[in-house]
């Protein structure tokens, strides 16, 4: 003889298994975002006064598309923040810098895909570059890099279409610099 499936047996089956499942928890992180900044200086010693270079990678590290301004900013798409040797926030010197961007100057960047550049932090004495932060004194450096777009997120997620849009900000892990007395 058949039996007929009793439907709250069925119904009470499902739901433990749902519960079983694991589900996310306070405390958890949330996902990791889908893009990564890596900053490399171009030489962890330098002269006081001589120029420092840092190189940017930011690299797709998700599964889908996403809207990125490839052209590093100081100050706009990337932002450094540098504590010198007496463990306090250095200075910006110069003029703040006005970027304007080119249609172009955002592209859908492809999971796996990355791009480069490399910007002066420091401003010079002798004001031929007219903006970057002070390193005033020998010793070291601690510059932390971010980027982030600025830019309404309306407007944004109409230029990606299907793409992501992440805001940010995205930070590197710090970098250390020593600056040595002039010789």
């Amino acid at each position: 003889m058949r039996q007929k499936p009793n439907r709250q047996l069925a119904c009470l089956a499902v739901l433990l298994c749902a519960c079983a499942a694991p589900s996310p928890q306070r405390g958890q992180e949330k996902p990791k975002a889908p893009l990564s900044l890596e900053a490399r200086l171009v030489s962890r010693r330098v002269q006081l006064g001589k120029p420092v270079y840092l190189e940017l990678q930011l690299k797709n590290i998700g599964s889908h598309q996403v809207l990125i301004n490839r052209r590093f900013h100081l100050n706009q798409t990337i932002t450094i923040y540098v504590v010198g040797p007496q463990a306090k926030r250095e200075q910006w010197c110069g003029i703040l810098p006005e970027w304007a961007d080119l249609p172009n100057d955002f592209v859908i960047l492809a999971p796996g895909a990355h791009v480069d550049g490399r910007m002066r932090v420091n401003c010079d004495e002798g004001q031929r570059v007219t903006w970057g932060y002070k390193l005033p004194d020998p010793g070291e450096y601690v510059l932390t890099a971010s980027y982030e777009l600025p830019y309404p997120t309306a407007a944004l997620k109409k230029a990606a279409g299907p793409a992501l849009v992440v805001k940010g900000p995205v930070k590197a892990n710090p970098v250390r610099l020593t600056v040595l007395p002039k010789q």
